[in-house]
């Protein structure tokens, strides 16, 4: 028997007797205890699963935010630290140029002062050597010119 003399007969392709309303019993009690057994502990778990992976990706975000947050502090604060540190070098540099001018000022003021020194006293000896040799030098030269002349010369 076909499908198609089932229906041309006006028969019914499922015949309902007995033993369709057992297997409906079946299913609907194989049903009824899976649910209570095995599908809501498992789409109770399922759900539980779900809202701690949501409460950890919740975390993790404000986490991140948070981590953000700190690093901008952290960056600010770096900023902060390095302005201080230039401007503290700066103050450094300008210091030790200050007393780099102020040393070179003194040492060049007593080098001055040596040389000036210097100077005075060896006026002093030339002049001195000048008095002293004055009257040497006349009697050389009129010894000199006795001597080339052949005659003493006064």
């Amino acid at each position: 028997m076909t499908l198609l003399s089932v229906l041309a007969s006006g028969g019914s392709v499922v015949d309902l007797d007995g033993t369709f309303f057992i297997q409906l019993a079946i299913f609907l009690t194989v049903w009824i205890v899976l649910a209570r057994v095995y599908f809501r502990p498992t789409l109770k778990a399922l759900d539980a699963r779900h809202e701690g992976t949501q409460g950890r990706f919740e975390q993790a975000r404000r986490l991140e935010n948070e981590a953000d947050q700190w690093a901008a502090i952290v960056d600010a604060r770096f900023g902060e630290a390095r302005a201080a540190a230039s401007t503290a070098r700066t103050g450094v540099i300008v210091e030790a140029e200050k007393r780099e001018r102020e040393t070179f000022e003194a040492s060049e003021r007593a080098a001055r002062g040596k040389v000036e020194e210097a100077r005075t006293r060896i006026q002093g000896q030339v002049e001195a050597a000048r008095k002293e040799l004055r009257p040497r030098a006349q009697e050389l030269a009129a010894e000199i010119a006795g001597k080339v002349l052949g005659r003493k010369v006064a």
